[in-house]
């Protein structure tokens, strides 16, 4: 959790809406705190912030990146330099996007123009960008506009030109090895110039020493001007962003004669739209428009090597890092909004020890294992009594359990062991040692039998105790097993419906005690993955596998089995089966990890804060020992937003628990209308299209209040959704008389 610093001396203007204002750190000349390692004008060039930490570029005393943690600021780490090199300047300027980070060298026309990248704290550099032959002096200043991991911009200002040059970054690599030069005759030069994206808008800001503002479309065209004569001196760095429902600009303020180093952020809202914001900004007399400024320092900054990052963290507050060289860096928080508390929480099914209603059927930690849910249904493999997969129906929690049909099941050392539900089928495992036969049992048809999806002979290891089945197996899916002794994870892909590697891949986990009783989960709504087991804590995963964070084991009570990250209200959480024995405890724990901007801060931080202090939901299963950590999770959203989590300890039962109140039906679904919506997830823009002319769209909150409405007389529509909080909605579309209505998740 941020620490909360006092308040530096700065000028506010009351009722701006722009309060009120915390600042995070404070490592900055003004205040007599500057860190000596980073007080040279001259070798001190570029810094970047991600909500978490605060990064500067030095090639004080050697090459050097530094970086702060605002929880912990008194003395910064350093990223690993491996093989950067070259240029006329080796470290030059550096911007950060979430958890990369990326430094430019600085070289003159002919020379070789690199950009590192770093994915992560502890990861070594790569080379994203090495350009021989630069056109012009490039490095002073860049930009990353985008998501680099999708699609981005690395921007860099061309020193002597008017040219701003700009490449284009796919899955994280460079598509473009020669750049797309954009020319902007109507500016002196573009020294020292950066460009920013507008916040929720397809627009784009450039700034420079030696020109004021320039407002861009998508093209990179100038839409409109601000004369830099309008401001007190270099406006560097600009930002348009919006906070509580009004539009400001801030930028750095660099000056010398005397030497000024300052954060601005200017009311610019008055204007129906920023164009005529940035057309009419002059019409406003400058100092009428400050709301905030704070100095950095009075040291000489004639490079004009500053940095500024703006954004909305999780709640809508605006985090905001100021840097000037020599004159340090302030990161500040603008508001105090927290996130929807986790509830209300129903509970529809109990079937627990810790209840009194566990069923005497599935009361054996030795033979009852693994346990699942598809939102309608909790399964239960069991092999008390012979072979058996129970289904308990939560619209019928009083009536007795039924039974699949197990035709053809057989075989393993024991013949039924975990479940896990994907898509529309339930798969079950045997258990077999290593040697034996591994089978996997899928059921798409839960009234016939099931089939063999996967029959490994030979095993190379004990499997079946935990595994996973992530994505839609009709189409494409994994299937993960742990293997036990082992510190392996095997993967096999589902295509189709089928496996289509019978040969599994091995992940091997080096820095882990064991994989035993192990699961790899996927985080909702983005492409990263969570393991656990009881050999050790948390990893948190990249898509392919390889180990971005870790959470250590001794930060939970005990063993923290099949952790599932998820979004509730626009808050992140962390929920987990704990198991313990010695005393026996079985008992689902959800955690609060939303305070980080994105999930790879959150999981490297996540032990600053005590766990006590996370816990936001507990629910007790039963303390019958379970020394197996056989156990089962599911995290579902319906329709209308709500969770719904099903928790299982094998001889404890299971309990189903239902959060939030929403409703989930808002509009009939007409078969005869059908429309595309993406992105799904989405941040600030949708795009809706179908094969008829839409006469109306409606977005819809799930307690059915209307936030947006338009008519828009076409087949396909952009929608700008940037005012939308966090949160889920529906989209309701009219076409032909016909209407049909899908749900829309906004996760920023």
């Amino acid at each position: 959790m941020w620490s909360l610093l006092v308040l530096m001396t700065a000028t506010v203007f009351a009722q701006t809406g722009f309060e009120p204002v915390t600042i995070l750190i404070d490592k900055s000349a003004e205040t007599g705190n500057l860190p000596p390692m980073i007080n040279s004008n001259a070798n001190n060039r570029g810094a970047g912030f991600n909500g978490q930490y605060v990064f500067v570029a030095s090639r004080q005393d050697g090459n050097h990146v530094y970086y702060w943690n605002i929880d912990n600021p008194a003395t910064p780490s350093e990223l690993d330099l491996t093989s950067v090199a070259g240029g006329t300047f080796t470290l030059s300027d550096l911007t950060v996007v979430g958890n990369h980070v990326f430094v430019s060298n600085m070289t003159f026309a002919g020379g070789e123009f690199k950009v590192y990248h770093w994915n992560g704290l502890t990861a070594q550099p790569s080379v994203l960008l090495s350009y021989s032959n630069a056109p012009s002096r490039l490095g002073d200043a860049i930009s990353i506009i985008g998501n680099p991991e999708t699609n981005a911009l690395l921007v860099a200002s061309g020193h002597g030109t008017k040219n701003f040059y700009v490449w284009n970054i796919a899955s994280g690599t460079i598509a473009n090895p020669e750049p797309t030069v954009y020319n902007f005759p109507n500016i002196a030069g573009a020294n020292f110039g950066r460009i920013t994206k507008v916040m929720n808008e397809d627009l784009y800001l450039a700034s420079g020493s030696q020109f004021g503002l320039q407002l861009l479309s998508p093209n990179m065209d100038t839409l409109a001007s601000v004369q830099a004569g309008y401001f007190p001196y270099w406006s560097m760095y600009p930002y348009i962003f919006y906070y509580n429902a009004k539009r400001y600009l801030a930028y750095i303020h660099v000056k010398d004669a005397p030497a000024e180093n300052k954060l601005y952020v200017l009311d610019i809202s008055e204007a129906p739209t920023t164009l005529q914001a940035i057309q009419t900004m002059m019409t406003v007399p400058f100092a009428n428009r400050v709301v905030y400024e704070l100095s950095l320092g009075a040291n000489a900054n004639g490079n004009a090597s500053v940095g500024l990052d703006v954004f909305a963290d999780a709640n809508n507050n605006i985090l905001m890092m100021a840097y000037a060289a020599a004159n340090g860096f302030v990161a500040l928080r603008a508001g105090n909004a927290s996130g929807p508390s986790f509830g209300p929480v129903t509970t529809v099914m109990d079937k627990t020890k810790a209840g009194g209603n566990l069923p005497t059927i599935i009361n054996n930690a030795g033979n009852n294992r693994g346990a699942t849910f598809n939102g309608q249904k909790v399964f239960v493999a069991s092999r008390q009594d012979g072979n058996h997969v129970y289904h308990w129906d939560i619209s019928n929690p009083d009536a007795a359990p039924e039974e699949l049909d197990l035709t053809g099941v057989s075989g393993g050392t024991f013949t039924l062991s975990d479940a896990a539900w994907a898509g529309n089928s339930l798969f079950v495992s045997n258990m077999a040692f290593a040697g034996g036969e591994f089978k996997v049992y899928k059921w798409d048809n839960l009234s016939g039998p099931p089939s063999t999806v996967l029959s490994m002979t030979n095993a190379p290891a004990r499997l079946g105790d935990a595994f996973t089945v992530l994505g839609n197996p009709a189409q494409s899916a994994k299937l993960i097993a742990s293997g036990h002794g082992t510190k392996n994870f095997y993967t096999w892909n589902i295509t189709g419906g089928n496996i289509s590697n019978p040969e599994p891949v091995v992940n091997n986990f080096p820095n882990i005690a064991g994989a035993n009783f192990g699961r790899i989960t996927k985080v909702m709504n983005e492409d990263l993955y969570l393991a656990s087991g009881s050999q050790f804590g948390l990893q948190l995963l990249s898509p392919n596998m390889d180990t971005l964070a870790s959470v250590q084991a001794g930060y939970f009570p005990y063993w923290s089995i099949y952790p599932h990250i998820f979004y509730y209200n626009g808050k992140r959480y962390l929920a987990y089966i704990h198991i313990k024995d010695a005393p026996a405890e079985n008992k689902l724990y959800v955690l609060d990890i939303s305070q980080a901007p994105n999930t790879l801060t959150a999981l490297q931080t996540m032990m600053d804060v005590p766990f006590a202090d996370r816990v936001v939901h507990m629910a007790d299963l039963g303390d019958n020992a379970n020394g197996n950590a056989s156990a089962g999770l599911d995290v579902l959203a319906d329709a209308g937003g709500n969770l719904w989590i099903m928790a299982y300890a094998a001889a404890n039962g299971f309990i189903v628990q239902k959060v939030g109140n929403f409703p989930v039906g808002i509009a009939e679904n007409s078969p005869s209308l059908s429309f595309n919506m993406f992105p799904n997830p989405a941040g600030n823009q949708i795009t809706i299209a179908t094969d008829k002319t839409i006469d109306k769209i409606e977005i819809l909150d799930m307690a059915g209040r209307l936030h947006m409405q338009l008519q828009p007389a076409a087949t396909e529509v952009r929608l700008n959704t940037a005012s939308l909080r966090q949160g889920v909605y529906m989209v309701r579309v009219s076409a032909d008389g016909a209407v049909s209505t899908r749900k829309l998740l906004i996760n920023r």
